[in-house]
């Protein structure tokens, strides 16, 4: 017995809108990378300090390319893959959610490894980029009761597969005398 797919879609859009709300928080970073904006606003407290973290040298990496709008563009992808596909896309292409699960969760990996590095790097927080980490794991929650299901359709077609092929009499690719 299979779960009913339209249970999955709640869990697809969350993902998507999650991915796409750190997509939005990096535009407004990337405002500020690409010299549009001079200032960051900041939360009070001195351990607060966007510009230190945002405009340091690691925020720079990839051929001195600014990291945010690279990040809008990934989390765009992320969204991408929530959405894709129809709503009993976990039996029918279990390899898009496998897609969405690895770079959700890749996502939320990278932001996390970032967040990290201001406190041991800066020893100064970005509360933008903490909402961006909240949102990349906001999206990979949904991932799991989808991902359980495409697991077990995946693994019923593997051994479909496998017993139509060893009913044809081409086991270890030797035809039946």
């Amino acid at each position: 017995m299979t779960a009913d797919p339209s249970h999955a879609l709640p869990g697809r859009r969350w993902s998507a809108g999650s991915s796409l709300g750190a997509a939005g928080i990096l535009g407004f970073l990337s405002l500020y990378q690409l010299g549009l904006v001079r200032h960051l606003p900041d939360l009070p407290g001195a351990v607060f300090d966007a510009d230190l973290v945002d405009g340091s040298g690691e925020a720079y990496w990839l051929g001195s390319a600014a990291d945010a709008p690279i990040g809008m563009g990934s989390f765009a992808l992320t969204a991408a893959l929530a959405a894709a596909g129809e709503p009993d896309r976990a039996e029918r292409r279990p390899w898009l959610v496998a897609a969405w699960g690895v770079k959700a969760g890749a996502d939320a990996a990278y932001a996390t490894a970032l967040a990290l590095e201001q406190v041991t790097r800066h020893r100064r927080l970005c509360v933008y980029c903490l909402a961006v980490t909240a949102c990349a794991w906001a999206a990979v929650a949904p991932v799991v009761p989808e991902a359980r299901t495409a697991w077990r359709a995946w693994r019923a077609q593997r051994r479909s597969r496998r017993s139509a092929w060893a009913a044809s009499g081409t086991a270890n690719g030797k035809a039946a005398a």
